[in-house]
């Protein structure tokens, strides 16, 4: 198996760093727009002269600093961050309570024009200590959620009467983290070739945006069992997605998608795929002022959006 990892950049998606966890040899990459390319389950970022990053392995995560590797899942560790000022901060990485890293750094007190961003979801290691502290994640969560198989996947198009599947070329299958788009405090971790799914309450660990979902049957409980189908919407190179019964369906401008309403009953269709969902009207409608029907019922917002630029830009890893 593989050692060399493909990792995007925690600022700039276009931005890959390819890893050889065997010598910590890397280079950097930055793929044309709009071009699918393969990446592994982890992130790195650029801070003062150095990279750092985070890896997913089948023994769990790797963290590194340059050409030099720690295997977490084999370390009595502690991360800890502060603010020393508005634009500067302080991480610190403590094994068997003596320091291993500390970095000072420069702050980005730029938060993007985007609903779901905040400032852990930019900063790279006030990432890495709030997945410990999170309500609901911690250590534990942290380890499962880097600790995964190797992974070879990507993507190849088919067309045939009007249809456009997105076909997994998997050695074995990758995963996504995503957003209910009803209830933004519930997180799912989506296993696309398996379509496994494991949900918990909380903000999700992934940082920025990378899509939404909506369990096909909810009974009330919250978060819904582990194993719940769901449908989901996220981003990819090519635009967007839709994930429905173990396949992914690309979304274009030229397809045809309806939803009906029949009292509180709803019905959204793409016949081109063949996807039909039965789905009980959203009770957080009007909840709040961010909860009319396009804020919370998923649905709803593809019908109204799918041929709009706008919901493409959004939609699309650039």
């Amino acid at each position: 198996m593989s050692t060399v990892k493909r990792l995007v950049s925690f600022h700039e998606t276009r931005v890959v760093c390819v890893y050889n966890l065997e010598d910590g040899a890397y280079h950097i990459e930055v793929p044309p727009p709009r071009t699918a390319y393969n990446a592994d389950d982890g992130r790195c970022a650029f801070v003062n002269e150095d990279i750092y990053g985070i890896i997913s392995t089948p023994e769990g995560p790797v963290l590194f600093r340059n050409s030099q590797r720690f295997h977490l899942n084999d370390l009595r560790y502690k991360f800890t961050h502060e603010h020393l000022d508005p634009t500067v901060g302080k991480f610190q990485m403590f094994i068997d309570d003596k320091i291993e890293i500390e970095v000072v750094y420069p702050i980005s007190i730029f938060i993007y024009d985007d609903l779901w961003l905040n400032q852990k979801d930019i900063d790279f290691f006030q990432h890495l200590v709030d997945l410990h502290e999170r309500e609901g994640w911690g250590r534990e969560m942290f380890m499962t959620f880097y600790t995964r198989p190797v992974r070879a996947y990507g993507v190849a198009m088919e067309t045939a009467n009007k249809e456009t599947i997105i076909k997994k070329t998997v050695a074995m299958g990758t995963t996504k983290e995503l957003t209910n788009y009803e209830k933004l405090a519930e997180s799912c971790i989506l296993d696309i070739f398996t379509a496994k799914t494991m949900f918990h309450r909380g903000d999700k660990a992934t940082p920025g945006f990378t899509g939404f979902y909506h369990c096909k049957i909810n009974d009330g409980r919250l978060p819904p069992p582990d194993g719940t189908e769901i449908v989901a919407l996220y981003p990819t190179s090519i635009g967007p997605v839709v994930y429905y019964e173990g396949r992914e369906y690309q979304i274009r401008p030229d397809l045809t998608i309806t939803l009906s309403i029949d009292g509180k009953n709803r019905t959204f269709k793409i016949p081109d795929y063949s996807i039909e969902v039965n789905y009980a009207e959203s009770p957080y409608i009007g909840f709040d002022s961010w909860s009319d029907e396009i804020d919370v019922d998923l649905f709803f917002m593809i019908e109204q959006r799918y041929k709009t630029d706008s919901f493409y830009e959004r939609y699309t890893l650039l």
